[in-house]
């Protein structure tokens, strides 16, 4: 189990997630999907 809380992501200035809080369970596939690709 994987288990994140009180996450922040931030990409230059912008902020993408805060606060975000999340529990992957063993089997579970996860997947973030946005308008452009991340280099």
């Amino acid at each position: 189990m994987i288990v994140f809380s009180s996450l922040q992501i931030r990409r230059g200035v912008r902020v993408l997630l805060d606060n975000a809080t999340a529990t992957i369970n063993p089997g579970q596939k996860v997947g973030l999907v946005g308008k452009k690709r991340l280099r």
